[in-house]
């Protein structure tokens, strides 16, 4: 097979770079999102089982509700560290320029 090197070709490769980048960075999100949920579900039989000093009733609507505070708060640090991340990202090149040489 000969693959002829156009612009066109070069504007494919990119695209398809770039949607595998974001599709596997969405997979890890996604993958520590339910691992955040699974964590906050078994919260309350973790708290029995150390015999912690809360009162909480062990019930599936509980652990449904724990499970959904923890994928909120996995969700609020990701966005924000997206901001700081998208901030550094900017603040590149105003780096370069306080460089002294």
């Amino acid at each position: 097979m000969v693959y002829e090197i156009s612009a066109e070709t070069i504007l494919i490769f990119a695209v398809f770079a770039v949607v595998v980048f974001i599709l596997y960075k969405l997979f890890k999100v996604v993958l520590r999102g339910v691992l955040a949920g699974a964590v906050g579900f078994v919260f309350p039989w973790i708290v029995k089982y150390l015999n912690l000093p809360i009162k909480l009733v062990e019930t599936i609507e509980t652990n449904i509700e724990f499970a959904m505070i923890a994928i909120g708060l996995f969700l609020v640090y990701e966005f924000f560290h997206f901001v700081k991340y998208f901030l550094q990202i900017l603040a590149w090149p105003i780096k370069l320029l306080g460089k002294k040489k």
